[in-house]
C-alpha cells in the first residue's frame, strides 16, 4: 500500500492534492482539499504547458478569493515532497499576506503521513521551509528592501497581488 501511495503521489499531483492535502478556510476550519472550479480551469492550463513541455509562466489576471494561491502553493508543496533540489518562492505585497501562504504549506505538510513525505529539517516561520530531501521555499514579500528572488535560482516562483506592489521595478 504504501509504494503504491508513493508511486501514485510522486507521479499525479491531482492524486495527491485530492487524498493527501488538507487546508484551512477563513474560518481557520481544517478540511481536505477539494478543487473549486477556478482550480479546475487553472489546473486545465497548466496541464495544457505540461503536454506542450514548455516552461509554465502564466500572469493570471483574476477576481479576489479564486484560490489560485492556495492551488499554486499546492502544486509547489508537492513538487517540493517528491522532486529533490525543487527551489521555489511564493510571495505576496507585504509580509502578513506572504505568511498566509507559508500556513498553506505547514497545514498541508503536518497533516501528511509520514511515510508519504521527506522530513522538514527547518521551518523559519514565515521566511523559510527546508526538506530533508534539498527542496526549498523561500517566503518572501513585495515590501522586503531586496528584489524577490534575487541571489536565488529558483525552479518555481509565485507572486501575487503584483498590481499592490509600491515599486514593482525594484521588487521584480
Amino acid at each position: 500500500f504504501i509504494q503504491n501511495e508513493q508511486i501514485l503521489c510522486s507521479s499525479d499531483e491531482g492524486y495527491w492534492s485530492s487524498h493527501y492535502a488538507f487546508i484551512c478556510d477563513e474560518k481557520g476550519d481544517i478540511f481536505q482539499f477539494k478543487n473549486r472550479k477556478s482550480q479546475e480551469i487553472f489546473d486545465a492550463v497548466v496541464a495544457h504547458f505540461e503536454d506542450l513541455e514548455v516552461a509554465i509562466e502564466i500572469f493570471c489576471l483574476k477576481g479576489r478569493q479564486l484560490g489560485i494561491s492556495t492551488r499554486v502553493a499546492l502544486k509547489f508543496l508537492h513538487r517540493m515532497l517528491f522532486l529533490p533540489n525543487t527551489q521555489a518562492i511564493m510571495s505576496s505585497v507585504n509580509s502578513e499576506k506572504s505568511e498566509l501562504i507559508g500556513r498553506i504549506i505547514n497545514i498541508c505538510y503536518e497533516r501528511s503521513p509520514w511515510w508519504l513525505v521527506p522530513r522538514k529539517i527547518a521551518d523559519r516561520v514565515g521566511k523559510m521551509i527546508e526538506f530533508d530531501n534539498k527542496s526549498i521555499l523561500s517566503i518572501q514579500s513585495g515590501m522586503q528592501p531586496t528584489g524577490i528572488a534575487q541571489g536565488w535560482t529558483p525552479t518555481c516562483v509565485h507572486i501575487s497581488e503584483v498590481g499592490d506592489l509600491p515599486n514593482p521595478k525594484k521588487v521584480l
